[in-house]
């Protein structure tokens, strides 16, 4: 229980019947993605349809908060729920790799291959023999 307190994922269903397998199975597989992902916080939110009626159809919903200025979104639809949270976690995996290589490419162009990995406004003078 306290593992489920300090997890950086909270899962809620808001509609329908979601078995309690697969609410653990969205828990674990999106907070190893937001751990991945450092240390982001996220929000699932499971929906399947309450009337018998309709079409099985399930579907994850899920927000991820990377930092103050960032936020990951996604959605899933399949036809049953474990599909939707798999649906839902490639599709924020790509999101989460996608970003990585951007900020990769960024730390590249800002510190080119073999430069130096700080800059200072008061260089040190240099050592006269010694």
């Amino acid at each position: 229980m306290n593992d489920l307190l300090s997890s950086p994922v909270r899962v809620e269903v808001a509609g329908g019947c979601v078995p309690s397998a697969v609410r653990v199975y969205a828990h674990e597989v999106i907070g190893a993605l937001c751990r991945h992902a450092r240390r982001a916080r996220g929000r699932v939110v499971l929906s399947a349809p309450t009337d018998p009626g309709v079409p099985a159809v399930a579907t994850a919903d899920a927000i991820l908060v990377l930092d103050e200025y960032r936020l990951l979104c996604a959605g899933a639809v399949a036809p049953t729920m474990r599909e939707a949270v798999d649906e839902l976690e490639a599709r924020l995996q790509r999101q989460v790799i996608d970003l990585g290589e951007r900020e990769h490419a960024l730390q590249q162009f800002i510190r080119p291959e073999g430069g130096p990995t700080q800059t200072s406004r008061h260089p040190r003078p240099e050592r006269v023999g010694s």
